[in-house]
């Protein structure tokens, strides 16, 4: 073979190797890249970088969904409100957590936990589950709070600074009663109430309302003392109920 033949020969060899080169680094090129379209935002990202980084971004969604939402459902431990019940609550002049009074109050206004089994007895009161002698021959009345009739225990209004609700006193004694009591807003005594009830009828106080005032949650509670005029010391029992007016 000739020296031009050879070193022609060996041009073209280099010159294949330099083109194999080109190839092979063209396709790791496009490996890559078909990696990076697969791939999107988590190519080269390890597993447990991945499961962080979801974590961290559910946390920050939650933020802010708690900064954007204000309270709501009334918790049943402090009053305090959670942010999810805003989610599920009506919004303008709606008022949700419609709940039934749970103080435990004996609707009848008598004591059922057992009567003495001696029919004979001279004893006209016991103790009740509280310690608190209860008098068998007090007057029989309801105490309730009512928004759009239905009992209530805790409101949560939106968008308003007030809200009317219905306090109501149910004579269900055989004789005429009197009744006297006073309103308290955050354990402040405010107006006082005296009036007397006809058997079987029921007395609606007025003006009864949770107004908004610096505060977003309001404790109403309403404290009264009814009993036979006349007979007060025998007859009378007293009674209260409450209302968590919470405002966002």
């Amino acid at each position: 073979m000739k020296l031009d033949e050879y070193l022609q020969k060996k041009r073209e060899l280099e010159e294949a190797e330099k083109k194999m080169k080109e190839a092979r680094s063209a396709l790791k090129e496009e490996k890559k890249k078909e990696k990076v379209d697969n791939g999107g935002f988590w190519y080269g990202w390890k597993p447990y970088q991945r499961n962080d980084a979801i974590i961290v971004l559910i946390v920050v969604i939650l933020f802010l969904v708690s900064m954007f939402y204000g309270p709501g459902i009334l918790n049943s431990d402090d009053n305090e409100e959670s942010f999810f019940s805003n989610l599920f609550s009506f919004s303008g002049n709606d008022v949700a957590d419609n709940e039934e009074d749970t103080d435990g109050e004996d609707t009848d206004g008598e004591d059922t936990d057992g009567e003495d089994q001696d029919s004979g007895s001279d004893d006209t009161s016991e103790e009740d589950t509280d310690g608190e002698e209860i008098n068998e021959d007090a007057v029989d009345y309801d105490l309730k709070i009512y928004y759009n009739n239905e009992e209530v225990s805790g409101l949560a209004v939106h968008q308003e600074d007030y809200v009317d609700y219905d306090v109501k006193l149910i004579n269900n004694h055989g004789e005429k009663i009197k009744c006297e009591g006073y309103e308290y807003t955050n354990n402040v005594k405010g107006n006082g109430n005296s009036f007397s009830i006809e058997s079987n009828e029921e007395k609606k106080l007025i003006n009864t309302k949770a107004r908004k005032d610096g505060d977003k949650v309001i404790n109403m509670k309403y404290l009264f003392e009814c009993f036979i005029d006349g007979d007060k010391d025998d007859t009378k029992l007293e009674k209260e109920s409450s209302i968590r007016v919470t405002f966002s």
